[in-house]
């Protein structure tokens, strides 16, 4: 199927997945919609904005506990347990953080901030990353909600993590 004709399967699915039961078996079962979403990062600047959006809010939506319970959320469970969809996703965050749209900047702040719930906070490439990208756009960003939702995910990535710390000193942020 086109990706231009995803959009109405994405948004029924972003609606499903806030469902913990079908969330945790979409995750289990290894959905080939998930798997497909992940794989369109290596473009995902050339999606249509719609796909782009819904991308993202999938991914959002199958967080559910808030940073309660780890070992069963199911977002958690998706995408940090697997180090090539981490990175992907990662990567879908930091290059939505530079779109014209504000509803992709807010969604992907957002993702940004469900995932420093929980982030392993050990300075890896993923976590240098996404603090390096909101820092970069965080200095022109004029939408205070996305301000305050990248501000939350660089504190939660950043607290008591020695490696980003340094790469956001080093980057010397001026706002």
């Amino acid at each position: 199927m086109p990706e231009k004709n995803w959009f109405p399967v994405l948004d029924l699915y972003r609606l499903l997945v806030l469902t913990q039961s079908i969330a945790v078996q979409q995750v289990k079962s290894n959905s080939a919609i998930l798997d497909k979403i992940v794989h369109w990062s290596a473009t995902f600047s050339q999606l249509s904005m719609p796909t782009q959006l819904m991308s993202l809010r999938v991914f959002c939506n199958l967080f559910h506990s808030g940073g309660v319970d780890k070992a069963n959320d199911q977002g958690c469970i998706y995408i940090l347990q697997n180090e090539e969809r981490y990175a992907l996703i990662v990567d879908m965050i930091s290059k939505s953080l530079s779109s014209q749209v504000e509803g992709i900047r807010l969604t992907a702040a957002a993702l940004a901030c469900n995932l420093a719930l929980y982030v392993p906070r050990n300075g890896s490439d993923q976590e240098v990353q996404m603090v390096s990208s909101m820092l970069e756009y965080l200095q022109t960003e004029e939408k205070d909600d996305v301000i305050q939702r990248m501000l939350l995910a660089i504190y939660r990535i950043a607290q008591g993590n020695a490696a980003v710390l340094e790469v956001a000193k080093a980057l010397e942020p001026n706002f």
